[in-house]
């Protein structure tokens, strides 16, 4: 048997026992070959809207069907949970955090208890990663499914960043391990998104210091071999134009679109925007070129809140902060797509609450999306920047059965999220 670091107890190996207490019938209902969610309310993201009376029929790792609810109808051949009173809403997705440097399993058990279902890791440890990965879908733990992204940068950042040489193993030198690479000519491009490819990865994360028309090559490689390309705003010397019309899919960090055009990571930091931006025609066009060319924001909010909170000039914290809610707001009135985001560490115990929570609060509460685009941005959007929006993302039938049940609705309240009951995953009841 082959060892997993950080998958050994001392005393032995752990064993998951998946038994849910709270309705009756729920265990029966688990050994039987259809499961049936009876007489109950889902949010359809694809649609937008609150879809009540309904028995949604499971079979395998499938939503087999979505009938309309009538007393009269019987499931003699299947567990059946009468759901009523309660919301169904699809797996969450966390579409950007970073847990090989947690390396936890527990996390990721109580992620999923929470109702997140899929994460995007957005650069670390690739072999820690697939290993992880594989271990959930092999089920030696209870977690989400995980999809990883390999760092494309420039040697300011690549040799320098702290967070680099953690997630690059003593077997490899700086720059060339697949998921942490160096980006110096346009030559080796197209071997370095093989070996990305190889490597587990599902998309690029194109960081810091690379020129304009090195940005172009590694997307237009990447997007040739099949692999999602996610970007930094401007990634100097090249441009957040350069980036956006270079043919990325996913625009990390609101702060990014507050930063001047010669704004370098290394001299300025990651906190030194330019809020009159805000009323530049610059912003305009870049939001409308993001519309047409179907290109997702990924806020960030929540780690954007925690680096403001520690600026200690409290007027310079608060005028950052509200610059940033109001250029996400912005790109939300242009009609750019949000993905939901935080950038944070999952939680470390079952009192914490999910930062993917609080980042759909931030996008409710301070930039004015409704309940349900909140929603949307942290199920359908997270699915279509992964590719994986035909099985994933929705409460449909012939969809993976992904599904959080609820008993307060999200629509009427956000923080209703963490009235969480128990969770389906792959068709299986997790609690």
């Amino acid at each position: 048997m082959n060892k997993r670091r950080n998958f050994i107890l001392i005393g032995g190996i752990r064993l998951f026992l998946f038994v849910v207490v709270f309705f009756p019938g729920t265990l029966k209902a688990q050994q039987k070959q259809m499961l049936v969610l009876k007489n109950t309310s889902f949010v359809d993201v694809e649609k937008g809207e609150l879809v009540s009376d309904v028995d949604i029929l499971i079979l395998g790792s499938l939503i087999q069907d979505i009938k309309r609810h009538s007393p009269e109808r019987v499931y003699p051949d299947a567990g059946v949970i009468d759901l009523e009173g309660y919301f169904l809403i699809p797996g969450l997705i966390e579409s950007h955090t970073h847990i090989s440097s947690l390396r936890s399993e527990e996390s990721l058990t109580i992620a999923l208890k929470k109702g997140i279902t899929t994460l995007r890791d957005m650069g670390g440890d690739g072999r820690y990663l697939l290993d992880i990965r594989q271990a959930v879908k092999n089920g030696e733990f209870p977690g989400p499914d995980i999809y990883f992204s390999a760092i494309m940068g420039g040697r300011d950042f690549i040799m320098n960043d702290t967070r680099v040489k953690l997630s690059t193993p003593p077997d490899y030198l700086l720059g060339e391990a697949p998921w942490a690479r160096l980006i110096e000519n346009e030559e080796n491009i197209p071997q370095i998104i093989i070996d990305a490819k190889e490597c587990g990865a599902t998309g690029i994360k194109i960081y810091a210091h690379l020129s304009g028309d090195l940005v172009k090559k590694l997307a237009v490689e990447a997007n040739a071999n099949g692999l999602k390309v996610w970007a930094h705003g401007v990634v100097y010397p090249a441009t957040l134009e350069d980036v956006i019309n270079s043919g990325v899919q996913v625009i990390s960090h609101a702060n990014s679109l507050l930063l001047k055009s010669d704004w370098n990571l290394k001299k300025d930091g990651s906190l030194a925007i330019d809020t009159t931006l805000l009323s530049s025609p610059k912003l305009d066009d870049i939001f409308k070129t993001m519309k047409e060319r179907n290109v997702y924001l990924d806020p960030t909010l929540v780690v954007m809140k925690y680096m403001t909170s520690a600026i200690k000039d409290e007027k310079r914290s608060d005028r950052i902060e509200q610059a940033i809610f109001s250029v996400v707001r912005l790109a939300h009135e242009y009609g750019v797509s949000i993905v939901a985001g935080s950038d944070t560490p999952l939680p470390g115990s079952d009192d914490m609450e999910m930062p993917l929570f609080t980042e759909m609060k931030l996008l409710v509460n301070e930039v004015g999306l409704s309940t349900i685009e909140a929603l949307i941005s942290a199920t359908l959007n997270g699915a279509i920047i992964l590719g994986i929006d035909e099985m994933y993302g929705s409460i449909q039938a012939g969809k993976v059965a992904n599904i959080v049940v609820l008993k307060n609705d999200p629509l009427e309240n956000i923080i209703n999220l963490g009235s969480v009951e128990f969770v389906i995953k792959d068709g299986k009841i997790i609690k």
